[in-house]
């Protein structure tokens, strides 16, 4: 073998070895990944039934809280009760504490075989008593207020019979006023009052009169205005005469009204007045 030769199955050699260490290391390195993959895929397919797990744990726990809630606002309404209800569910509840009771009891001999179920019945029971004992309390304060609303309707009684017994009274002076004034032949009628105490600004003039006959009679003047012009019975009218200088002949005070005339006596006469047919009379003398 020549030398070229030598060298030629040397470099062969040296390549050869060079390949195989080559293969090696890519056989390494894919083993490497393919382990790391198969480890991947291990703990994703554990991340899932985690997930799972915690969706299932988590719809438990929002069915629980939601019956919490459907049992709060259960409470919430049975909370506004009225004092009646309150005092049914106080014996409601008597009833149970002593069923309670008897159960504690029987539990209790079971105590031996069942000493951590013994324990829950009797926490049930503090909490139940607790409840009661609110209860109890809560009924106490709404007969103190039931007490105290029936004092002060009692009070309020009192109150409106006195109010009542003075509204009679006022009533009974009333109509005996009522009396004393018709019996003075005086008006009762509001209306009628305030327009006598309030007459409108009207004039007329006198249409006859007639001379008392016996001393100590009121003298008469009948007068072309009435009720039609807003007079009524107890107005009071001056008389007075235009022609000339004009002259104040004295007063009337009407005692009988009719639509178109009106007939008043004399209340106040002038000094040498004499009050004739076509004189002048006002309900409002200006001066």
């Amino acid at each position: 073998m020549t030398f070229v030769g030598k060298i030629l199955v040397v470099v062969q050699v040296l390549l050869s070895i060079f390949f195989m260490a080559f293969a090696i290391a890519v056989f390494t390195v894919q083993k490497s990944w393919q382990d790391e993959f198969n480890e991947t895929v291990t703990e994703l397919s554990k991340k899932e039934v985690e997930l799972v797990d915690t969706n299932a744990e988590f719809s438990q726990y929002r069915s629980d809280k939601t019956d919490e809630v459907k049992l709060a606002e259960r409470r919430a309404n049975t909370a506004e009760a009225s004092k009646t209800i309150l005092e049914r569910q106080m014996e409601v509840l008597q009833r149970q504490r002593d069923t309670a009771r008897t159960e504690r009891d029987n539990q209790t001999a079971l105590a031996k075989s069942a000493g951590e179920e013994a324990k829950s019945w009797r926490e049930e029971l503090k909490v139940q008593r607790t409840a009661n004992d609110k209860l109890h309390v809560t009924v106490d304060d709404l007969r103190k207020q039931t007490r105290e609303r029936e004092d002060k309707i009692f009070n309020q009684g009192t109150k409106i019979r006195s109010i009542a017994a003075r509204h009679i009274k006022s009533l009974e002076e009333a109509a005996f006023l009522k009396k004393v004034v018709r019996l003075h032949d005086l008006e009762t009628d509001p209306n009628i009052i305030d327009r006598m105490l309030n007459p409108p600004v009207v004039e007329g003039e006198v249409w006859n009169t007639q001379r008392a006959r016996k001393r100590g009679n009121l003298d008469l003047v009948e007068i072309t205005i009435g009720s039609d012009d807003g007079l009524v019975k107890g107005h009071i009218l001056f008389v007075y005469r235009t022609s000339g200088s004009g002259k104040y002949l004295g007063k009337i005070k009407l005692v009988n009204v009719t639509p178109d005339r009106a007939v008043g006596t004399v209340v106040e006469r002038a000094k040498n007045g004499i009050i004739q047919r076509g004189d002048n009379v006002t309900t409002k003398l200006i001066f």
